[in-house]
């Protein structure tokens, strides 16, 4: 349902940006009409043009964009309130900035932005925003977080904060989160390599910072009891996630045929079933594959094996580049594989942070990850990137398995709750003085059969349903999910991967010996 309306002028601006506004409109959940259009509910004015001889009214707020010429720069983010937080106060690096004329500049009340020059690039003018450049429409084969990114963001930016500063909307956004995943840690020790599982603990304690370890299923026949202890200790802490099975070279980067692929899936899973019976440890059942490769394949059958997410550094891990097809691809909160697979981007800990500030505006959970010889010259490194991440935005550290549980927006009515899931699996606390609950399945969010669960009870479909006080459970699984216990799990016996990863476990740990600290 759209909620609110943004007019464009003049009428030619939207026609000749239809590609730009429209990933935009859907984005936001609002829509563009042409200057002279009669709407309800029309909450701002998108203006192409003269800050000197706009139309615009100080009855509605307005944007006005400037053409202007650009070149490469710096741009540099005021630390005011009508900046977005996740960009106050930060100079990032832009191939293409445009500057307000010299009168625009001189009569501004409030500088936004401006270049490494010092020259005006946003800025608030009387009762309207005013910034150069004007967005141009996207082409063809780019996507727009392809236009919002480090590098490439000054003339969208104050497009998209105008938008989402001024739609008007009931629904409340998930929290800000954040979680460092280290990938290939298990527990037969109570360290691993450069990591000490201990140590970590405390340092996450005092650190405010949660470490999830992406842990191989082949792994999971042993674990040490120091090791287990320190885990059931230091759950704010640490946790663990699902690292493919094996961890054989592209396990799950290879196009197989879905029996196969469920069978290399179903292992897993009963891997990480026994595991938690025999130690008391939980693995989320969150999917960040070896190597970063995950074929189309594989994301297909994964929520059909019963794993709630996949966490990757691509939307498309398959491909080399974005496709053009899904305008919105990496701008969403979370992405949807085809649709029926969540997945959360996580950006790796030695590239530039910028992009967290990025991610952190689009309301993405801010996932780093990295391996145990990224901590060969300390810790510092996470406390480092933690204080980054907590000036960028409130953030709450959670697991991997938190956060793809707590993907949902929601708004009251009256004393119904209504939740629109993000992923397919999400887990809330009711407050008191509601009493139903209802989900609203918003396009662009997983379908499906829906279960909600509350205390002993169980509803289907999307209610209402009365419930109480209490944590409250929604299930929206695949069509085709098929239960790990009663799937077949058949695979041809191969002593490779057991060998493989012996020879890979006893390289790690010796790292600490061997390998310079970086």
């Amino acid at each position: 349902m759209i909620e609110s309306r943004f007019v464009v002028a003049p009428p030619s601006a939207l026609v000749e940006r239809k590609r730009l506004f429209d990933a935009v409109g859907r984005l936001y959940d609002i829509e563009f009409v042409p200057e002279g259009t009669k709407a309800p509910r029309v909450a701002g004015r998108v203006e192409f043009g003269d800050a000197n001889r706009s139309t615009g009214t100080d009855h509605i707020p307005t944007l006005i964009l400037v053409e202007t010429s650009r070149a490469p720069g710096d741009v540099f983010l005021r630390d005011v309130e009508e900046v977005p937080r996740s960009f106050r106060g930060r100079t990032i690096q832009d191939s293409a900035v445009g500057t307000l004329p010299p009168d625009v500049a001189g009569r501004s009340e409030s500088v936004l932005a401006q270049s490494g020059s010092g020259n005006p690039v946003w800025v608030r003018l009387s009762a309207f925003r005013v910034a150069a450049s004007a967005p141009r429409e996207l082409e063809a084969n780019e996507t727009l977080r392809s236009r919002f990114r480090p590098g490439r963001f000054s003339d969208i930016l104050p497009l998209l904060e105008f938008i989402r500063r001024c739609a008007k909307s009931d629904w409340i956004a998930p929290q800000a989160s954040a979680s460092f995943v280290i990938d290939d840690p298990n527990l037969h020790a109570v360290r691993y390599g450069f990591v000490h599982f201990r140590n970590l603990a405390r340092h996450a304690e005092a650190n405010d910072y949660h470490v999830s370890f992406a842990t191989i299923p082949i792994d999971l026949w042993f674990a040490s009891r120091r090791a287990v202890r320190i885990f059931r200790e230091s759950p704010e802490q640490l946790s663990l996630l699902v690292h493919g099975n094996n961890h054989v070279f592209h396990e799950l980067g290879r196009t197989r045929g879905d029996r196969e692929l469920m069978a290399l899936l179903t292992q897993a899973l009963r891997r990480v079933d026994r595991f938690e019976r025999r130690y008391g440890v939980p693995v989320a059942r969150v999917m960040a594959p070896p190597h970063g490769a995950c074929s189309h394949a594989t994301a297909k059958v994964l929520p059909r094996s019963g794993f709630e997410a996949l966490c990757v550094s691509r939307t498309h891990p398959w491909l080399e580049a974005q496709p053009s097809d899904d305008v919105l691809a990496g701008s969403r909160p979370v992405h949807l594989v085809d649709g029926q697979l969540p997945l959360l981007l996580r950006h790796h800990i030695r590239q530039g942070r910028d992009e967290l500030a990025f991610r952190a505006f689009l309301g993405q959970p801010l996932i780093v990850y990295g391996h145990h010889d990224d901590l060969s010259s300390g810790l510092a490194i996470l406390s480092e990137t933690a204080a980054f991440i907590r000036e960028l935005v409130p953030v709450e550290w959670l697991s991997i398995e938190q956060i793809a549980r707590s993907r949902f927006s929601f708004r009251h009515d009256g004393s119904c709750l209504v939740v629109r899931p993000q992923t397919r699996l999400v887990d809330l606390a009711v407050s008191p003085g509601v009493d139903a609950i209802s989900i609203d399945l918003q396009d662009g969010n997983p379908g499906g059969a829906v279960v909600v669960t509350s205390g002993r009870e169980s509803f289907n479909g999307p209610g209402p349903h009365p419930i109480t006080e209490g944590r409250v459970t929604i299930s929206v699984p695949h069509a085709s999910y098929v239960e790990a216990s009663t799937a077949d799990a058949v695979k041809p016996y191969s002593p490779w991967p057991m060998l493989r990863r012996a020879l890979t476990e006893t390289r790690d740990r010796l790292a600490p010996i061997y390998m310079p600290r970086r």
